[in-house]
């Protein structure tokens, strides 16, 4: 019987339009390369949730000089090119997260999820969001294993909550620090509980067909928009820590980027 590679199942995951079944095919996220500034990574950061990068058909316009964040966009563009030819259509958003974390305390979101839920505000469709992820300590935990998703209702369940009962962490594993990997959004991950104090520091870059216009991201001066941008409404029978989907945590993000 074939069984194509987990490299081919994230190819055929960006190309083809959102779809629960999907969940049930055990996919792993594909390694895209290792940082090399390590010692930039720990500098202080600015933090900027979802901040607008990219429009459709548009250049780059990042507002950092970061070295290391410059890296982590030259190697996730670089990557992107090559595993999705519309790449020049979707928009662009950067997430950079640094913050000290607790013992006994996760840095972002807690709890087993994924990023790019198409519920009932999207009727048709589209081809799934895909996020290229590295962090300087606390890997994110990746599951390997095939999820059952297709039962459930966009209107009705909580999503995360009832594939977080399906996770198994021996089917699990965690990559090294500083190695970018990408993954689509029928990816379960988690954030891993510190047992000692650590600053780290999360980056993510995300490729989506969808305009982030919630009240909240992070604003580029290079790259102002004229949208309206709204509270995300949760609805009132769904858990909002489990549905809040800005891995943010309770802090509220800069409305606008300063360095």
């Amino acid at each position: 019987m074939y069984l194509p590679s987990h490299h081919q199942i994230a190819l055929e995951d960006i190309s083809t339009r959102w779809n629960p079944e999907r969940f049930a095919i055990a996919r792993q996220p594909q390694y895209v390369g290792r940082l090399t500034r390590y010692a930039d990574m720990a500098q202080p950061k600015v933090s900027c949730l979802d901040m607008l990068i990219k429009k459709p058909g548009g250049p780059f316009k990042i507002p950092y000089s970061s070295p290391s964040i410059l890296e982590f966009a030259h190697r996730c563009l670089a990557y992107e090119r090559m595993v999705n030819p519309n790449w020049h259509r979707y928009y662009a958003y950067l997430t950079v997260d640094q913050r000290t974390v607790s013992p006994g305390l996760t840095h972002r979101r807690e709890g087993v999820h994924f990023d790019g839920m198409q519920g009932v505000a999207y009727g048709q469709k589209l081809p799934v969001c895909h996020s290229y992820v590295v962090s300087n300590t606390l890997p994110t935990r990746f599951y390997v294993h095939p999820f059952g998703a297709s039962h459930l209702d966009e209107q009705y369940d909580n999503w995360y909550v009832e594939m977080g009962k399906q996770a198994l962490k021996r089917l699990s594993f965690q990559p090294c620090p500083f190695d970018i990997f990408l993954m689509t959004a029928y990816q379960l991950h988690e954030s891993v509980v510190a047992t000692r104090r650590v600053k780290r520091t999360f980056m993510r870059l995300e490729f989506t067909l969808k305009q982030y216009n919630r009240i909240g991201n992070t604003l580029n001066p290079l790259l102002m928009v004229n949208w309206t941008f709204i509270d995300r409404e949760i609805p009132m029978h769904l858990s909002s820590d489990s549905l809040n989907d800005t891995g943010w945590d309770g802090q509220m993000p800069l409305r606008f980027w300063t360095q």
